[in-house]
């Protein structure tokens, strides 16, 4: 009886917050691509949350990018494309906390289960898929 009531609890409880969410490391590896993302909190802002990806292909340059996940001026969760359009350039969306609400301006969906983290961006263009892999060691 009590394993079914801390079942249902568990099954009802909130999500985390999007920064305990993405904290640590994750891989997604692809035939031709790999894919790390290292998220760690930022030591000069409280709340703040910092992520580097990289991809490693056959053959293909190193590539990357810079995020955050942070409050937003109205103290919603915020996930950031730092420096998109160069230096300064941060791209922010607001991140999907629940089931409703407008995607105006595009939303970000931050998913996280046990050992697997999907992140991705709607906007009205679209989805487009940020990162989809499992947890790895920090080295």
């Amino acid at each position: 009886m009590i394993a079914c009531f801390l079942l249902a609890a568990c099954a009802t409880s909130p999500p985390e917050p999007p920064p305990e969410r993405v904290h640590g490391c994750w891989i997604a590896r692809g035939d031709e691509v790999t894919t790390t993302f290292r998220w760690l909190p930022n030591r000069e802002v409280a709340g703040r949350m910092e992520g580097v990806a990289m991809q490693y292909g056959r053959g293909a340059p190193r590539q990357g990018g810079r995020y955050a996940v942070e409050t937003g001026p109205q103290g919603e969760w915020q996930f950031c494309q730092l420096d998109a359009d160069g230096p300064g350039g941060n791209v922010c969306w607001r991140v999907a906390q629940s089931g409703g609400g407008s995607l105006d301006g595009g939303r970000a969906f931050i998913d996280q289960h046990e050992e697997r983290l999907r992140i991705s961006v709607v906007t009205d263009l679209g989805e487009r898929l940020i990162f989809d892999g499992r947890r790895d060691g920090c080295d």
